[in-house]
């Protein structure tokens, strides 16, 4: 078998990488310069590496909060804002150019969430609660999901990342990941392991490798597996390193990720592999059964017990919609509950509603999603918002009929993304929103399916 320089490049870099945080400050630094100074080098000799480089910076930001150096903490910590800046840049350029071409069914969801916007920015100004610095930046966490979707659609559709290169510039480095996450995974759990545990749940700690928290490593576990769904139309061998990666994400044991990878396997079954009939009544199936398996952890978070505190989470909600109904039909507007934002810049509802003291002081309570879209934008708002996410799974299903392994991959974003808005910042987290970039680039994959096998749907989408 030939091997590729620009794959044997690819590898040492990916594998140098995944091998720093082993190690102490000195050497781990040390191993940090040499990664960068080879995705450097990527950049120069391999045509369009900049988009794997660029991908695989962005995908690891969690990871490399984690590992370089005090000095360059606030350079990772936001430079997914100055990718975003980019992003709209290329969308101004595109528009300015005309070379926009937009589909109907697109036109309605960009109306629609343009709408949830316009409600927060009028609740914004009419309850003048936070000042205009905070509502840019909350604004700017809240549109990020759908910036990098549309962002990476233009880029498909305009031809500077396709599938295609995609799949050159990211397909091998997510299998090497997914090999050495699988090795850490298999040590940290019968030796003893090389990087802190968290929480004990079923039959040991979940683990978390070197990332700040367990849903992290669920989180960036579900992209690479986005990431090899999407190349699978390249390279039927990469469901291998897909189940790899459902495994470490399951033993990370968040209950929404476990329930998250059980839907996303369950398409693959029913549309993918044998393109079974009655896909309704067996998702509804699916649906219960996801339920079940994080019924503990819902009973956990948004169940209230005689003579106790209510749990955050449930707080949370009973404030949030208390909030919405006190600001009917609008909302409170950005930087005012509900985000992380709006939290970290001391909102008055915070201190108002008794989070800043006794029991709930230093509790999650950034660890919502649904709260903050009702409180924010009203219930008009969450309406608008409401419909915007439906259209888009709607088209990911429409996509199965023209690129089952792009409609797949769409879908299970889209899942993962419903599935952590339970009990997360949902669409918001910086984390879950770069999936969009690989949703975005599947929605402009082109067709490959033939037309006597396409999966009947329900959801009817107009061109």
């Amino acid at each position: 078998m030939k091997v590729r320089f620009k794959d044997m490049l690819t590898a040492v870099t990916t594998i140098i990488f995944m091998i720093s945080p082993l190690f102490k400050s000195a050497v781990r630094y040390t191993l940090l310069a040499v990664t960068l100074a080879l995705c450097v080098f990527c950049i120069i000799i391999i045509k369009k590496g900049v988009i794997g480089v660029i991908f695989f910076l962005m995908s690891m930001q969690n990871a490399l909060q984690m590992t370089v150096p005090p000095s360059l903490l606030q350079i990772v910590t936001y430079y997914d804002e100055a990718f975003q800046i980019f992003i709209i840049l290329y969308l101004v350029y595109v528009m300015s150019k005309k070379r926009i071409s937009i589909s109907y069914a697109e036109r309605i969801m960009i109306v629609f969430y343009s709408l949830y916007l316009l409600m927060c920015f009028l609740s914004s100004i009419l309850n003048n609660y936070a000042t205009i610095m905070v509502i840019i930046l909350d604004a700017f966490v809240c549109i990020k999901f759908f910036i990098f979707y549309r962002g990476a659609f233009e880029l498909s559709r305009q031809g500077v990342v396709d599938t295609k290169t995609f799949y050159e510039h990211t397909n091998l480095a997510a299998k090497i990941i997914s090999i050495v996450l699988l090795l850490y995974s298999v040590h940290d759990l019968f030796f003893n392991p090389f990087f802190k545990k968290y929480d004990f749940r079923f039959f040991t700690n979940s683990l978390q490798l070197f990332f700040y928290h367990p849903t992290y490593l669920a989180a960036f576990c579900m992209l690479m597996i986005s990431v090899l769904i999407l190349n699978m139309q390249y390279a039927k061998s990469n469901m291998y390193y897909i189940i790899i990666l459902s495994v470490i994400t399951i033993l990370t044991f968040r209950a929404k990720a476990i329930a998250a990878i059980f839907i996303i396997i369950l398409i693959y079954f029913v549309f993918i592999k044998y393109n079974l009939p009655f896909k309704g009544l067996l998702f509804v199936a699916a649906i219960c059964v996801a339920i079940y398996l994080a019924s503990s952890q819902f009973e956990l978070y948004f169940t209230e017990s005689a003579g106790r505190y209510a749990p955050i989470r449930l707080k949370m909600m009973r404030d949030g919609i208390s909030i919405a109904n006190s600001h009917f039909p609008l909302g409170a507007g950005f930087g005012t509950y509900g985000t992380t934002v709006a939290y970290a810049n001391g909102s008055p509802f915070y201190y108002n509603l008794g989070y800043m003291r006794g029991y709930y002081k230093d509790q999650p309570v950034g660890d919502v999603f649904w709260p903050g879209i009702f409180a924010e934008s009203g219930w008009l708002g969450s309406v608008f918002f409401a419909v915007t996410v439906v259209i888009m799974t709607a088209l990911s299903v429409k996509k199965i009929k023209t690129n089952k392994y792009a409609g797949w991959c769409m879908l299970a974003v889209m899942t993962y993304a419903f599935s952590s808005s339970t009990s997360e910042t949902g669409f918001f987290n910086p984390a879950i929103a770069f999936m969009f970039i690989v949703y975005g680039i599947a929605s402009g994959a082109p067709e490959t399916n033939r037309s006597d096998v396409y999966p009947k749907s329900y959801f009817k989408i107009k061109n």
